[in-house]
């Protein structure tokens, strides 16, 4: 055992680095969010297409407002531009980005 050699690959991030390059951006809308993905105008579909965002956690605020949460997988470049442009989209409320790193705050 002792001229054994482990090869594993050590672990290079962390759980800390990750949270600290995780952002999101939350959209409250209202209408489908289907039709939403169909319209190649809206800016939703747009955002989503051009930088290949997620779509995930789905929820309801009530019958007529819901919203989406929208990552990526690696970091965001410049998600409050993003935002931004999603935001003056037909049927968009309200648009957050959140879990921003401190240089882009």
């Amino acid at each position: 055992m002792e001229n054994s050699v482990n090869r594993a690959a050590p672990k290079t991030t962390t759980n800390d680095t990750v949270a600290e390059n995780a952002t999101s951006i939350s959209v409250i809308y209202t209408g489908d969010l289907d039709a939403m993905m169909l319209d190649e105008t809206s800016t939703i579909y747009k955002a989503v297409n051009a930088y290949h965002l997620n779509l995930q956690d789905p929820f309801e605020i009530d019958e007529n407002m819901k919203g989406i949460v929208l990552t990526s997988y690696g970091k965001m470049e410049n998600p409050v531009r993003i935002a931004k442009q999603i935001s003056i989209g037909e049927n968009i409320l309200m648009v957050e980005v959140k879990n921003l790193p401190e240089a882009d705050v």
